[in-house]
């Protein structure tokens, strides 16, 4: 049922983002995101390297992991000094 004048399928602009027909917008309390369709098979690549690399991480955490590996290197070298 038709409540009023509209229009389906065209470009808008929301929060001064241009979405186009086909994109995905996706959000979280922490904000929102729009993906353009012509990115979206490179989007996935990357986002299935970013949950290799946590479930890395979280395991590593769950083995005792304090800190990334690059910051316990920074920590031993002489770039920092420790005071008493």
């Amino acid at each position: 049922m038709r409540s009023g004048p509209g229009r389906v399928g065209l470009p808008i602009v929301c929060a001064g983002v241009a979405v186009e027909p086909g994109d995905v917008v996706m959000g979280d309390r922490d904000g929102a995101v729009v993906i353009p369709q012509r990115d979206l098979a490179r989007i996935a690549d990357v986002l299935e390297e970013i949950k290799r690399m946590e479930s890395e991480s979280q395991k590593k955490i769950a083995a005792g992991m304090t800190h990334p590996e690059a910051i316990a290197d920074l920590l031993k070298s002489d770039r920092v000094a420790y005071l008493d």
